[in-house]
């Protein structure tokens, strides 16, 4: 009887701030329990149980959703950028329109449609500008262009030919999702030194779009936030280049060997990590425990295996917890 009643005590109560996910028992949530050829399977998750996690944890997806915003629409994917979009509207609308005007003449420029004029806007007046545009020469956009078609192409080959349980599809969301979001949270990165983490938007629709499929929805995450990332990067080495008066060109080149660089290195690190013993567990040879693992694979769970439809649909647990889109536009109104 003893020891039933510490039990209980034991599982009465979940950790108020923990990024496990857990069972209806206090238990952790043993995934493999729901599974079936690693999909989902209904009739084994009824006779489970339904998941749970922290307070501190479904608290800061509520702030999450309130950093996003969320429009008004029948569609569980019709998810916007609103508290950043409606700060930069009010507040930067001038210098993004100035900023489009200077691409498309660029646009217009390299493919030679018409003549450009000189450009008359506000970066015109900036002497870091004027000092770089009369001394180098910028990297053209059909380079750019050219780079990001190889990309997508060798991106979508290995999503089709390899085991990723995923559709190349993927790629595509990860070239949208940066087209939508990278003005709107670069300006706010740019103001605020802080960087509006896309992570949790990206898991939240990869979800919807790939329900019951955790690997899938890993490579909707990857593919989402890190190329939003990377661009962000990408665009703040640009922007030290500019100010140091470092050649476009030169920067440009550093970067595309760098990354292929990288790209070999850290593949090669992460097979001789995972060639380890029971690497990632307690017992890992080195005390290799792999710090962090456990918020992608609650990740992974919550959002892909279970999907936001389970989480926060109509009449689920933590439903309430989207009133954080609806806040999240409001706060930069009320400025």
């Amino acid at each position: 009887r003893r020891h039933l009643v510490q039990q209980q005590l034991e599982h009465a109560y979940l950790p108020i701030n923990d990024n496990h996910t857990f069972d209806n028992t206090g238990g952790r949530f043993n995934v493999t329990k729901i599974l079936t050829n690693g999909r989902l399977d209904d009739a084994k998750y009824q006779e489970y149980s339904q998941p749970w996690v922290s307070a501190g944890y479904i608290t800061s997806f509520f702030w999450y959703f309130a950093l996003y915003g969320a429009s008004e629409s029948k569609s569980p994917n019709a998810f916007v950028l609103m508290p950043a979009v409606t700060y930069v509207i009010l507040y930067h609308r001038q210098q993004i329109v100035s900023a489009s005007k200077l691409v498309w003449r660029s646009v217009l420029k390299t493919l030679r449609i018409r003549q450009v004029e000189a450009e008359e806007d506000d970066l015109a007046e900036d002497v870091h500008y004027r000092l770089m545009k009369q001394n180098y020469k910028d990297v053209p956009e059909w380079v750019y262009f050219i780079m990001l078609i190889v990309a997508m192409v060798i991106g979508m080959l290995g999503i089709a030919l390899y085991p990723t349980e995923t559709s190349p599809v993927v790629v595509i969301f990860g070239i949208i999702m940066p087209l939508i979001a990278l003005v709107p949270v670069g300006l706010v990165q740019s103001v605020t030194g802080i960087q509006v983490a896309m992570n949790v938007l990206a898991e939240f629709i990869g979800g919807s779009f790939v329900e019951g499929n955790a690997n899938a929805l890993i490579w909707f995450k990857t593919y989402g936030y890190i190329s939003c990332y990377q661009a962000l990067q990408f665009s703040n080495d640009l922007k030290l280049a500019h100010y140091t008066k470092i050649p476009p060109r030169y920067t440009f080149t550093c970067q595309v060997v760098a990354t292929l660089i990288f790209t070999f290195v850290s593949t090669g690190i992460l097979n001789f990590q995972m060639s380890f013993k029971d690497v990632c567990t307690k017992n890992a040879a080195f005390g290799f425990t792999c710090p962090g693992h456990n918020t992608f694979f609650t990740s992974a769970v919550f959002w892909g295996t279970l999907s936001p439809k389970r989480l926060f649909g109509p009449g689920r647990r933590y439903n309430m917890m989207l009133l954080g889109f609806p806040i999240g536009v409001c706060i930069p109104l009320s400025k």
